[in-house]
């Protein structure tokens, strides 16, 4: 079965679902086969991931995207799903970023898409050796896309 991925535009705003969810989906192809799983993208606001960050990382100040991990089920609860985690971007903030560093915001969508499904899947960046794998799995993921892995930079210099 293929993953199961919901998509919540809470803004309404016209953006490729299909391809949001294409890029899921090449994320996802980095995990070792077994379980099907499911996830959820929302596309919010910054002022709601300004709300988040206080909440849930003590960070005054809105991102352009969260993940949340699901917490595992025991396993007598456990469905034919497993629940990777919730992904929230603050589509008005990613826009107005691309904007200023002329990028493609369905392809940095695109982006941040891939990098918090591979966060979901346990990869991470605070390490040297963590970056190096996450980096080179998500510039293998973007390649598959047909995004060119420097738009990272290009977006997030400071990356």
């Amino acid at each position: 079965m293929s993953p199961e991925i919901q998509l919540q535009n809470q803004q309404s705003l016209p953006v490729d679902e299909k391809r949001l969810r294409a890029a899921a989906c090449a994320a996802l192809s980095r995990r070792s086969r077994g379980v099907d799983v499911s996830l959820s993208i929302v596309l919010s606001d910054s002022d709601t991931l300004r709300r988040m960050n206080e909440a849930y990382r003590e960070y005054p100040a809105a991102s352009d995207i969260l993940s949340f991990p699901a917490a595992a089920l025991p396993a007598e609860l456990r469905l034919d799903k497993q629940d990777l985690g919730d992904i929230i971007i603050a589509i008005d903030l990613v826009a107005q970023r691309c904007h200023e560093r002329a990028c493609s915001l369905p392809d940095v969508l695109c982006l941040l898409v891939v990098h918090a499904v591979l966060h979901l899947l346990g990869y991470d960046h605070d390490s040297p050796q963590g970056r190096a794998r996450m980096w080179a799995a998500q510039s293998k993921v973007l390649k598959d896309l047909r995004i060119a892995p420097d738009l990272l930079q290009r977006y997030s210099p400071d990356a």
